[in-house]
């Protein structure tokens, strides 16, 4: 008699293989599904990076370095460097709320195709499949041994505590002020941060969020017209 293989045996696998293949092959599916579909941000170029970071101010330079200090101080950050004669400001802060966007930089390695990326996930859920499969598949009949031995089971218990730690954001600011003559200036931001949980780097990478840069200039424009 000849056997048909169907796919009414992967939705309703009725043995321990099916069970493994059916998982595989749905993983295998969804895999390529979520990778063909998912939006990706198209990178920001050097060019639209300096766009966001870059303004032109109508202020003296000493008065846009003071006053690009008192918006890093407004906005909680901690002044690590200043040097007036180079109009250069480092600044950074640690807290627990996220304040900006950050972009993940390009991988200079060769990249993994996608498709291989799915064989391989899909290779391991088959092979836990499998192990699963072969541990619980003789589940029903040893019941019966078990059943002079109390039937113990150990469960491991982490303490009840989050090993991690709450999840915190830590920004580095640099800002650099140019002089372009008399009552003009030049104002660059840059900045990078990084996303951890304990001692794990979760998120890392530099910012390119507008809408940071924007708040800032925001900040910076109103600071400049209390000083006036």
């Amino acid at each position: 008699m000849e056997r048909s293989f169907s796919m009414r045996s992967l939705s309703r696998p009725r043995r321990g293989w099916s069970l493994a293949l059916s998982i595989a092959v749905r993983a295998y599916l969804a895999g390529f599904f979520i990778a063909g579909c998912a939006p990706r941000r198209p990178p920001v170029s050097v060019v639209e990076a300096r766009s966001m970071e870059t303004r032109t101010i109508q202020a003296d330079y000493d008065k846009v370095v003071k006053a690009s200090i008192n918006v890093l101080m407004d906005l909680r950050y901690t002044i690590d460097a200043a040097d007036g004669d180079l109009g250069l400001v480092v600044a950074s802060k640690i807290t627990e709320g996220q304040h900006a966007e950050l972009a993940k930089e390009p991988d200079q390695r060769r990249e993994i195709p996608t498709w291989q990326k799915v064989l391989g996930i899909t290779l391991i859920i088959a092979i836990i499949g499998g192990i699963i499969w072969l541990l619980t598949r003789g589940g029903g009949d040893d019941n019966g041994d078990h059943a002079g031995g109390g039937g113990d089971r150990h469960v491991y218990h982490s303490g009840g505590r989050d090993d991690y730690g709450p999840t915190v954001y830590q920004y580095k600011v640099t800002i650099n002020v140019e002089s372009l003559g008399p009552g003009e200036s030049q104002v660059r931001v840059s900045g990078s941060g990084e996303q951890r949980r304990g001692d794990i780097v979760e998120q890392a990478g530099p910012i390119e969020d507008p809408e940071f840069f924007q708040r800032f200039f925001a900040n910076l424009d109103k600071a400049l017209f209390l000083q006036d």
